[in-house]
């Protein structure tokens, strides 16, 4: 009798769930492993078998991969958790999706930004990199300028600077949540929001979709709330940007995975701010599922495992899917604690919507730190024409709460339905 494949998933993170589903669908042994007990990681109870060891052990987790005969590693969408996953299938030699190259890229802002500057791909003027500001520097940079650690992820650490005094605090916070100790300021792009999400098989770069991105002030940020599916600006972006994509995921040899960018449009020229080589955190891969195409996540879990001879563009991209009107909803929430959640049932019964991301529960407290860890929920909303995507939004904002002792909702809504069209 033939031996069952083993998959390692390490901690857990949007796309875990669906990951373990799909693994013991197909017949795979799951295990589970994070420092959590079972009560408090209820995934753990659903897989195979699970263990205690902390994703940072590495050395640990090493020796028993060997021991117990492990055949793939599999993270989701926590970087904390890839970098693990990276460093474990490099010393057991297994397959890891990412590129070396195109790996440290997204984990480092800089190295990102001079393989584009290589490729012709637009970038923002960088003032300054390193870990502390100089006289002669702050004398030279021009405002407004966006000061962020290189590499951090969550928005976190991220400040627009208006003046100099805005800056000297913005440079400080950076510097506290970068890991590396070294901050890049920048110049600040005012234009339109695109986001781009790719998938690689065996070295074609598929762009799946180019979305758009509607912003409300959040929490003293002008943060994105609503990722609208299939942006207006594709075919430009498909005749005059993708040849310079395709070049630079070339270079960064990127040949298998999911992978994401931030982009600024303005006057026809879209600049580009980072990447993310890994599933996003807010559900574009769900949403594909949704429209009927091959999940993201399926796919890597058959990278983790050297299965990527039984997938194919053709699967990725299936002819009968449709492309509806739809996106993902961030409810963002405002500092504090969480006294009492409402309408979640109910919004979850929805037709054609699934919350992908419930980050808090009763008791728990919405950081102060703009970031985002303050998204409450994500949430797939797929309609049948634009009119009734405006409908579901209504009715998601009329039935989902979130409120504080004092009986306040925390929630920031999306109330300009007209920004959906």
């Amino acid at each position: 009798m033939k031996t069952k494949e083993k998959l390692l998933i390490l901690g857990r993170s949007d796309g875990t769930k669906e990951a373990l589903d799909y693994a013991k669908e197909t017949g795979l042994y799951t295990v589970l492993t994070d420092y959590l007990p079972p009560e408090e990681n209820t995934l753990k109870k659903t897989a195979d078998e699970y263990w205690m060891t902390d994703v940072s052990d590495i050395d640990e987790l090493e020796e028993r991969c060997r021991r117990e005969n492990i055949s793939g590693i599999f993270a989701a969408t926590s970087e904390f958790c890839l970098d693990a996953a990276k460093e474990l299938c490099d010393r057991l030699n297994l397959p890891f999706y990412a590129s070396d190259e195109g790996w440290a890229c997204a984990r480092d802002k800089l190295r990102f930004k001079k393989h584009c500057l290589e490729c012709g791909v637009d970038t923002p003027r960088i003032w300054q990199v390193g870990g502390r500001l100089t006289e002669e520097i702050l004398k030279q940079i021009r405002y407004p300028v966006i000061v962020k650690p290189t590499d951090s992820c969550a928005q976190q650490g991220i400040s627009v600077c208006e003046n100099e005094a805005e800056l000297l605090y913005g440079f400080e916070a950076a510097l506290e949540a970068s890991a590396s100790k070294t901050v890049m300021i920048e110049d600040y792009i005012v234009g339109e929001e695109v986001a781009p999400f790719y998938f690689f098989l065996n070295g074609e770069a598929i762009l799946v979709e180019l979305d758009d991105l509607v912003y409300l002030p959040v929490n003293g940020r002008n943060n994105f709330v609503f990722v609208k599916n299939f942006s207006k600006f594709t075919p430009q972006y498909q005749e005059k940007i993708e040849p310079k994509m395709k070049k630079l995921f070339l270079r960064m040899g990127c040949r298998n995975g999911a992978a994401f960018l931030q982009g600024i449009r303005k006057e026809d020229r879209v600049y580009f701010l980072e990447l993310g080589y890994r599933l996003d955190g807010i559900g574009a891969w769900k949403r594909n599922r949704m429209e009927g195409r091959y999940s993201s996540v399926e796919l890597l879990v058959d990278f983790a495992l050297g299965h990527q001879k039984k997938i194919g563009k053709e699967i990725y991209m299936k002819k009968d899917a449709v492309n509806r009107p739809g996106g993902t909803y961030l409810l963002w929430a405002r500092p504090g604690k969480i006294a009492k959640i409402e309408g979640l049932k109910m919004v979850k019964g929805m037709e054609s919507v699934e919350v992908i991301v419930e980050r808090f529960q009763v008791g728990d407290e919405i950081p102060q730190k703009v970031s985002m860890r303050q998204v409450a929920f994500c949430i797939c909303v797929i309609a049948e024409k634009v009119s009734d995507l405006k409908e579901k939004v209504a009715r998601i904002n009329e039935a989902l709460h979130i409120y504080d002792k004092e009986g306040k909702d925390m929630l920031h809504y999306l109330t300009d339905l007209e920004s959906l069209e």
